[in-house]
C-alpha cells in the first residue's frame, strides 16, 4: 500500500505495481500494474485526478473519489479520469 499527498510516478521502464492499494492527491503514473492472473489492484485519486498506465491488466479498479471503475478487459496506453458529464473514462488500446 502506497498514499501520497501529491503525485506517484513509477519512473523505470520495468516498474511493476501487482496487488495492493495505491492513493494518490493528484495523479498516478505507472508502466505496469495488475497481471496476467487479474490480481486486483486498487488505483484511487481525488475526482480532479488522473490515472496514467503503459499496460494495465484486467481486473485493476480506477477509484475517483466515491466512484470506482474495473478494468474488464488488460490494455496498453490507458488514460482514466472523469469526463465533463461526471463519467469515468477510460481511454485505451486493447492489448
Amino acid at each position: 500500500n502506497i498514499t501520497s499527498l501529491k503525485n506517484i510516478e513509477f519512473t523505470g521502464d520495468n516498474s511493476v505495481c501487482r496487488g495492493g492499494t495505491l492513493c494518490a492527491g493528484s495523479e498516478i503514473k505507472l508502466k505496469t500494474v495488475g497481471s496476467t492472473a487479474g490480481v486486483n489492484t486498487i488505483l484511487k485519486v481525488p475526482k480532479t485526478g488522473r490515472i496514467l498506465a503503459d499496460k494495465a491488466y484486467n481486473n485493476t479498479i480506477f477509484c475517483f473519489g466515491d466512484r470506482q471503475v474495473m478494468l474488464e478487459e488488460s490494455a496498453k496506453n490507458v488514460e482514466v479520469y472523469i469526463d465533463k458529464t461526471g463519467e469515468i473514462t477510460i481511454d485505451k488500446f486493447n492489448l
